[in-house]
């Protein structure tokens, strides 16, 4: 499935571009994949929307990371995660890239919440939230509320699941690292 899509995907960027199967063919099928001359407008307006909720989003996590710690600790005490697996799981709400950067100071359990949580709930509060508010804004609540919801289930499976492993994954490379430096 995976590389049909990445042949349509090829395929629609040859016909845009180029006109080819239109011209071969008469018509094509995925026509209008991609924004059309009618629609390329509407397509920019819709980047120009979820960049400006990016800006605003990326300094709200900065405000609540310096004047919201007690309610991240509590998230973090409640998952067992360290203060920046707390700020991680807040941050992935505006857009998952922002995390990144945190990922060097994480433990593994941190790093895999937050990416499993990431996975269904991120850009909830930043390109997702931009889209659906442009869109469909009754459907803003439902999808904020099913992406949070998926990403709370995402979070409980790991814990069961992925958390064990990378943690013995982390102790195997300390013992490692242990070694090589004694």
């Amino acid at each position: 499935m995976d590389a049909f899509i990445k042949l349509v995907l090829a395929a629609c960027i040859i016909q845009h571009f180029t006109g080819l199967f239109t011209t071969l063919f008469g018509h094509w099928i995925f026509d209008p994949l991609f924004a059309d001359e009618k629609e390329l407008y509407r397509a920019i307006e819709i980047a120009g929307y979820i960049g400006i909720m990016l800006a605003g989003t990326f300094p709200i996590c900065y405000l609540f990371q310096k004047y919201c710690q007690r309610p991240m600790k509590f998230i973090g005490r409640r998952l067992k995660l360290s203060d920046t697996g707390a700020l991680g799981m807040v941050m992935v709400l505006a857009n998952i890239i922002a995390v990144f950067h945190l990922f060097a100071s994480m433990r593994a359990r941190d790093k895999v919440l937050c990416v499993a949580f990431g996975i269904c709930a991120q850009a909830t509060l930043g390109d997702h939230l931009a889209f659906t508010a442009n869109f469909q804004p009754t459907l803003v609540l439902p999808i904020m509320a099913g992406k949070f919801l998926a990403g709370a289930i995402a979070v409980a499976i790991a814990i069961f699941i992925s958390v064990p492993e990378a943690q013995r994954m982390e102790q195997k490379d300390a013992t490692k690292c242990g070694r090589r430096h004694s």
